[in-house]
């Protein structure tokens, strides 16, 4: 999947905040999976969104919960 982070926290993105291209592959095991995002000196001081786009899924079925903390 591709990681996405927009300025706003509106529904709709407004500007790309993130301008790097940050995928990640996410496989079948259970289990958390992060995204270390501090390579990319992301700072961020005011509302903000995050965009999961899943880019290509590997066989029939998909499972996915997100959460955040």
């Amino acid at each position: 999947m591709r990681i996405n982070v927009y300025k706003g926290g509106t529904i709709y993105p407004e500007d790309k905040l993130l301008k790097k291209n940050v995928t990640k592959m996410i496989g079948k095991s259970p289990g958390m999976v992060t995204v270390d995002l501090k390579p990319y000196n992301l700072i961020v001081d005011e509302d903000f969104s995050i965009g999961l786009e899943l880019l290509e899924v590997y066989g029939k079925r998909v499972g996915l919960v997100l959460a955040a903390r």
